[in-house]
């Protein structure tokens, strides 16, 4: 687990230093003494991200590590005094571990497009949940596809953490989060055995608009 928690850790690291080169800032990883500021000698951080008109210290933690670390709460404090400087902070969970193995393949384009065909079927025939659950495999999987196709490296992640990344990477719109984010939900519940609080038609409708309004945009004829 040990491995696995650190090439997590350095997925995100990887994708959070391509994010901030991209707007414009000099990122230095795993900084030497001499690349650290006066403040930040005391401590080891992971990335540092230099700007124009801020600098950010960049990490990526886990959740139960953070529970009574006073050598984490002295770095915030460090660099909550420093101005000029702000920390980025990115708090994940072995959870998030890939689920699946290397094995198995994603879906293509033209798979996605099939899911989501007959997902208007089942809707249409009055199988809500059914119609839900392949719309939104399909747009999970169109999800990765687009952090794939954007050189994200998050090897399969969890709903949340793709989400989270793709947003801050200006590749979907927050209004189109909620959505995408209650559908994960209601799959939870229902992969469960539990009721969703409210009927599926509208939220399997959203989940069709934006895989098919994904693929108009960025449609590959060749591709399959």
């Amino acid at each position: 687990m040990g491995s696995e928690r650190e090439q997590l850790r350095q997925r995100y690291l990887r994708t959070l230093a391509r994010q901030y080169q991209r707007k414009g800032y000099h990122v230095v990883e795993r900084p030497d003494r001499a690349a650290r500021p006066d403040f930040l000698a005391d401590f080891a951080p992971r990335l540092l991200a230099f700007g124009t008109d801020e600098n950010v210290v960049v990490d990526v933690e886990f959740r139960e590590d953070l529970v009574g670390n006073d050598t984490f709460l002295a770095l915030v404090a460090a660099i909550e005094a420093a101005p000029g400087w702000r920390f980025d902070l990115v708090i994940t969970s072995p959870r998030e571990l890939p689920v699946v193995g290397k094995e198995v393949k994603e879906l293509s384009r033209g798979e996605i497009r099939e899911r989501m065909a007959d997902a208007r079927q089942l809707l249409a025939s009055g199988q809500e949940e059914a119609a839900f659950l392949l719309a939104s495999s399909a747009a999970e999987a169109t999800l990765r596809l687009l952090a794939r196709d954007n050189s994200i490296d998050l090897d399969r992640p969890q709903l949340d953490t793709l989400l989270g990344q793709l947003i801050w990477d200006g590749l979907i719109d927050q209004d189109d989060y909620i959505p995408l984010r209650q559908a994960g939900r209601y799959r939870n519940m229902i992969v469960h055995g539990y009721h969703t609080p409210e009927p599926l038609s509208e939220t399997v409708g959203q989940l069709i608009a934006w895989v098919e309004g994904h693929f108009a945009v960025t449609a590959h004829p060749a591709a399959t």
